[in-house]
């Protein structure tokens, strides 16, 4: 028998195969799966002529099946099993025994203030669920959402909607605020616009060039002034230090700021003039969103926001 073309075969076949090897009967056959004598004769008669075998043979003891049937029986239910199993198992997603591996394209933001705590969340709840973070470049990872290399990613909002065939959800809001050292004797417990306009700024870099982007920025285009940029950081922890270490202040979420006081010496102060509100989205691609192993993740991520981490 050649099987090198399984199109070539019918392979319901393998069903009534199964169920003629347990009955050992047409007729016991035919009735286990609602078919009739006739139907279960034709289907033993394409069987033997697929397999080129009696497969079974009438006895004075009743039909038993030939050495070749007996050989095929074991792999052939072990094989309707597995796939039996495979489409039970479709739609099924249990989170404490699963190894999915999930990848998050997210900022800082993300990773210093949430991430720890959904690794915190899993270890308890789903110890075998991985999560890869991969920091936010300088453009949205259409391509990668697209063929499931990304599951999700946490990034800046977009206006007026996102790239063709991601959907978005607001994820968190946030406010600005300053930080500056704690015994830093030029600014008080408020800034006023002239003074966050001249004393000396390190920035945060939020995208790296040629498209370089601060959270001051974002201040700069509310209140329609200049500031004085001495120098840049990327990490949000090296910026807390050098805060510490300089006169320089620094504008970054309110939630960043009040991680950073429990590290540094710091202290927070508000900001003068208009005060640029900070949302941050979350992104998936339409075509996995269905996936039960997604829609589960997509929960934990709308829910991470509401812990209180600060």
């Amino acid at each position: 028998m050649n099987l090198k073309n399984l199109r070539n075969y019918d392979l319901n076949l393998l069903v009534l195969f199964e169920v003629l090897m347990k009955e050992k009967s047409v007729s016991k056959a035919a009735e286990k799966v609602f078919l009739s004598q006739s139907a279960m004769s034709h289907a033993l008669k394409r069987l033997r002529n697929l397999l080129n075998d009696k497969i079974l043979i009438k006895t004075d003891y009743g039909m038993i099946p030939t050495p070749l049937a007996s050989k095929l029986i074991d792999p052939i239910s072990d094989a309707l099993d597995h796939i039996k199993q495979t489409i039970q198992e479709i739609g099924v997603f249990d989170p404490a025994t699963s190894n999915e591996e999930f990848v998050i394209t997210c900022t800082e933001y993300f990773e210093s203030l949430f991430f720890p705590y959904l690794m915190k969340q899993f270890q308890d709840n789903c110890p075998n669920i991985s999560v890869i973070p991969d920091i936010f470049g300088q453009t949205m990872p259409v391509e990668l959402l697209t063929k499931g290399q990304v599951d999700f990613v946490v990034g800046i909002h977009y206006l007026p909607a996102p790239p063709k065939g991601l959907k978005s959800i607001p994820w968190i809001k946030d406010s600005l605020v300053c930080i500056v050292r704690r015994d830093n004797a030029i600014v008080g417990d408020r800034l006023t616009i002239k003074q966050f306009s001249e004393v000396p700024q390190l920035y945060y870099i939020l995208f790296e060039a040629p498209y370089t982007f601060t959270f001051a920025d974002l201040w700069v285009q509310e209140n329609n002034c200049e500031v004085y940029y001495k120098s840049g950081a990327s990490v949000y922890l090296t910026a807390a230090r050098t805060i510490t270490n300089t006169n320089y202040i620094m504008a970054l979420p309110r939630k960043i700021a009040e991680m950073l006081l429990k590290y540094e010496d710091l202290r927070i102060v508000e900001l003068p003039g208009k005060i640029p509100e900070i949302q941050l989205d979350l992104f998936w691609h339409k075509m996995y969103e269905n996936e039960p192993a997604h829609q589960w993740m997509k929960e934990q991520l709308i829910n991470l926001p509401d812990l209180d981490i600060c």
